[in-house]
């Protein structure tokens, strides 16, 4: 019996609920998440645990987080496979470069700025690196997986709130955009082996040609609400057929390490 300790932000609902619904066998699971404000301000502590620092929590959060998970912190101990949901982005940062500049070879849209084959690979690289976890969670005893937030759902396309022109661009002109992602996957699995973690890719039977998550896999109450085209809205939180397919992806590469 595996043991496993997923661990992350509001995320790992869909993910959690798509493991609770499928009941793996040959694995043991315990969940341990809390809202993005919280996770923040969540760390590696002392006694091998991992939960809400001292100093850096408020009373709400410390009782926001026992109400959710019965505990402030929990321990690491006896884990075989330790797995952090949703803690980074590996879609947009790639996209805001995508949509403002070309790479030789491939794709070519006219923007200003043209990126060589040798460039766009160093880019993502950084881009890699900088997704990394902090030191503690690198070249453990057990084996530490990594899923990344999901791109933004398609249905952000309709709305007009700035931080989503990069996607807008890019649907505009998606000529490369899947080919770049499958490269920057591949960076980021490679980045994160060398530090004894492996990377699990947001599943691509999940995303559109340009790198969004497919609309129908956005949670309930998500999407643009009548009159508010303007505002950030919740693109971003998936269901359980979402985190269902990653589960999926997770167990695959389990059963290869």
């Amino acid at each position: 019996m595996k043991r496993l300790l997923f661990l992350g932000n509001s995320h790992l609902v869909a993910v959690q609920a798509a493991w609770q619904a499928a009941q793996p066998k040959g694995y043991e699971a315990e969940f341990f998440g809390a809202p993005q404000r919280d996770w923040a301000r969540m760390a590696l502590l002392p006694g091998n645990l991992f939960g809400l620092t001292v100093d850096g929590a408020t009373k709400r959060q410390r009782e926001m987080t026992e109400k959710a998970n019965g505990k402030p912190a929990v321990s690491l101990d006896h884990r075989d496979i330790l797995v952090i949901v949703g803690s980074f982005p590996a879609a947009d940062p790639l996209a805001i470069l995508l949509a403002d500049c070309d790479v030789t070879g491939l794709r070519e849209t006219g923007a200003a700025t043209l990126l060589s084959d040798t460039l766009f690979a160093k880019a993502c690289q950084s881009l890699a690196e900088a997704q990394l976890p902090p030191s503690g969670w690198q070249n453990r005893d057990e084996t530490v997986l990594m899923l990344p937030r999901p791109a933004p759902a398609e249905t952000c396309l309709g709305s007009t709130f700035p931080g989503y022109r990069a996607w807008h661009r890019l649907a505009a002109a998606p000529g490369g955009v899947s080919a770049a992602f499958g490269r920057f996957d591949d960076g980021l699995k490679a980045v994160m082996a060398e530090c004894n973690l492996v990377y699990i890719p947001q599943p691509a039977r999940t995303r559109t040609a340009i790198g969004l998550t497919a609309g129908h896999l956005l949670a309930p109450g998500g999407g643009i609400k009548a009159g508010e085209d303007k505002k950030r809205g919740d693109h971003a939180h998936m269901n359980i057929s979402y985190g269902a397919a990653c589960i999926a992806e997770l167990l695959t590469a389990l059963q290869e390490s």
